[in-house]
């Protein structure tokens, strides 16, 4: 049985994406800088709506936007582009077409969304969505009260 790391205030998985043609960067070159990873597939409306409500600036007071990572859950990179083409996604998308990173994550419901803080340690995990909801992203504060 596999036994997953993914665990609140404990470090995220690194994983290698592309952030541009041939220019590869790691999630922890992230660090110092809040992420949210939104795990999606086409066939899952609610994870594309996530996505693309993920991506929307916040306006937190005190803090950086989080980078947006969403991750497509085992499926063709050309099919990847296409769908987040059409449906406006302006986050980094990040083709995962052998579930590397989706099986690093647990990840098995869409939208699965793991929040991660500036020093690389999950804040949050969540699964599915809510129509309409206003998402909050959770701060080291209330990760350390919620222990």
């Amino acid at each position: 049985m596999l036994a997953l790391s993914l665990r609140i205030a404990r470090p995220a998985p690194n994983f290698l994406f592309e952030l541009a043609p041939g220019r590869g960067l790691t999630l922890r070159k992230l660090e110092g800088r809040p992420v949210v990873l939104v795990f999606w597939k086409s066939s899952s409306k609610p994870s594309l709506q996530a996505a693309r409500d993920l991506q929307k600036p916040t306006g937190q007071a005190g803090g950086q936007e989080p980078v947006v990572l969403a991750i497509n859950d085992g499926e063709a990179p050309e099919l990847v582009k296409k769908v987040a083409a059409e449906n406006g996604l302006s986050a980094i998308v990040v083709p995962d077409p052998q579930r590397q990173i989706s099986a690093a994550y647990g990840v098995s419901i869409w939208p699965t969304i793991v929040f991660i803080d500036a020093f690389g340690l999950v804040r949050g995990i969540r699964y599915g969505r809510l129509a309409g909801e206003h998402v909050e992203y959770p701060s080291r504060e209330k990760a350390a009260a919620a222990k």
